[in-house]
């Protein structure tokens, strides 16, 4: 009887650390898509459905394979929060006179 308990318990704690695993993607996932559609929303760029791009972000996070796609989705987002469309425009003629 001792045996039966004692495995129920490892049962159970296998369980709870599968639960914790997944509620910790499940957070990274939720951090990754507010993260996301703050940059988009706060950006000059008139972006197709960032919903969707929101959305699309959130869902990279799920897994460790995916996050850094979508922490490079996030670092392209913070870009493009930073530079106005204007500042892109001077930038690339600034390029091309330099270029000749």
């Amino acid at each position: 009887m001792v045996d039966a308990q004692f495995s129920q318990s490892d049962d159970a704690k296998m369980a709870i650390g599968q639960i914790s695993g997944l509620m910790g993607r499940v957070q990274r996932s939720v951090s990754y898509f507010v993260a996301s559609a703050i940059l988009i929303y706060a950006s000059a760029y008139d972006l197709r459905s960032p919903a969707l791009i929101a959305l699309t972000i959130g869902i990279l996070g799920l897994t460790s394979a995916s996050a850094k796609v979508g922490q490079l989705g996030i670092a392209i987002l913070l870009l493009l929060a930073v530079f106005s469309p204007e500042m892109l425009g001077q930038l690339s003629t600034g390029l091309k006179s330099l270029a000749g």
